[in-house]
């Protein structure tokens, strides 16, 4: 039998925590680390009736496994949000790169871990 981990993501907003109020009714964490000067990309879609976040707020990601603990992705800036009323969800896209201040600082780390697939299965 195989190493088993336990999904785990902490999502700050605005430096409040609210990754309990999140994971309640997460339907998917979808964070891309690109390479070079490319900005990370996050999206975070929930089910149900949550608050839009403003223009520019900033989240701080984690993501890791409870076994391993968690691993900084960054701080990103909401650029946009949608709602689809039928189903009920809230879209979230961010962007690493607050495209009123500074470019992407350039970072060399690769992730050792396929967080999404394994938070996708964990949550859904």
């Amino acid at each position: 039998m195989g190493l088993s981990y336990t999904p785990l993501f902490k999502i700050e907003a605005n430096g409040r925590d609210v990754t309990e109020h999140i994971a309640k009714n997460l339907v998917s964490i979808a964070y891309d680390d690109n390479s070079g000067t490319l900005a990370d990309e996050l999206n975070i879609t929930v089910f149900g009736n949550f608050k839009r976040p403003d223009y520019q707020d900033k989240l701080k990601l984690l993501l890791g496994y409870k076994e391993t603990g968690l691993y900084f992705c960054g701080t990103f800036i909401i650029q946009n949000t949608s709602r689809d009323y039928k189903e009920n969800r809230l879209s979230i896209a961010a962007s690493s790169v607050d495209f009123n201040g500074t470019l992407k600082e350039k970072r060399n780390i690769v992730l050792q871990f396929v967080i999404f697939v394994k938070i996708m299965r964990h949550y859904c």
